[in-house]
């Protein structure tokens, strides 16, 4: 079974995040279960990671320097999760 999964904050995203996940799954050949999660990457996975055997992060490299000094990339505030994790450029 696979799952695409993509984080939110704020509910006016997620007509952009349905957007996203159809077009990351339309051609797929196996079903794959779409799911929208409120709140973190890191928080979704904290709460989720036991129930998968890998989670793939999607990773930016086109974020600028005062984005990166705000907040820190992703996979660096994942600590712990109980699958494996793989982070993916997807710039």
């Amino acid at each position: 079974k696979v799952t695409a999964c993509t984080c939110i904050t704020e509910n006016d995203s997620r007509r952009r995040a349905e957007s996203l996940l159809d077009n990351l799954v339309e051609n797929l050949r196996e079903p794959v279960e779409t799911r929208i999660a409120h709140g973190t990457v890191e928080e979704y996975l904290e709460r989720n990671g036991a129930h998968y055997d890998v989670a793939f992060v999607g990773g930016s490299t086109d974020r600028g320097k005062a984005s990166r000094i705000l907040s820190a990339p992703t996979f660096t505030r994942i600590e712990e999760v109980e699958c494996d994790l793989a982070v993916v450029d997807v710039s």
